[in-house]
């Protein structure tokens, strides 16, 4: 299970801010809960997702976010093969992210650091108006970050993928 954990403007998006989401508790997957918010690039709306235990960011289009779950994996699994882990450790995560849950933000450092890849955000699309989405959250996912004690959220997420997936061998 996997818990989507959005913010109230994303809420409003989603129309569930007036549903009192009840906590799902934690996510069973190696990168933990991801955290979402509506953020606008050169006026595009589009869905920073972060991972809560890596920082990986993810960026989708707002649109069609009845799909959202779907297009978060599916997006997850194309930043995964380009950072060039094996398909087994894709599948692993992917299949841990059944089912799907949605909740509060909970984590204000997490919140920080989205806060911190928006303005990036913004003032990068503003000088290299070229760069698509792909380019972006490649750059972003190799940018330091403090809370994870000055490592890249790319490394993380792999450190955190393989570590979870040697586990799972172990198990077996």
């Amino acid at each position: 299970m996997v818990v989507l954990r959005c913010t109230v403007k994303l809420l409003k998006r989603l129309k569930m801010e007036k549903n009192p989401l009840k906590d799902p508790g934690p996510s069973t997957t190696a990168l933990g809960d991801w955290y979402a918010n509506v953020v606008y690039v050169e006026r595009q709306p589009l869905v920073l997702a972060v991972s809560e235990k890596s920082l990986l960011p993810l960026l989708i289009h707002a649109r069609k976010l009845d799909q959202l779950p779907g297009r978060l994996m599916r997006t997850l699994v194309e930043r995964l093969q380009r950072m060039g882990l094996p398909e087994t450790v894709m599948r692993q995560e992917i299949t841990r992210m059944d089912p799907f849950s949605y909740g509060k933000t909970a984590s204000r450092s997490v919140l920080g650091t989205m806060n911190e890849f928006t303005f990036m955000l913004k003032c990068t699309s503003s000088n290299y108006p070229d760069l698509n989405l792909v380019d972006m959250m490649d750059w972003l996912s190799n940018t330091l970050c403090s809370p994870l004690g000055l490592q890249y959220p790319a490394e993380k997420a792999e450190e955190l993928l393989r570590e979870s997936s040697i586990h799972v061998v172990k198990r077996q």
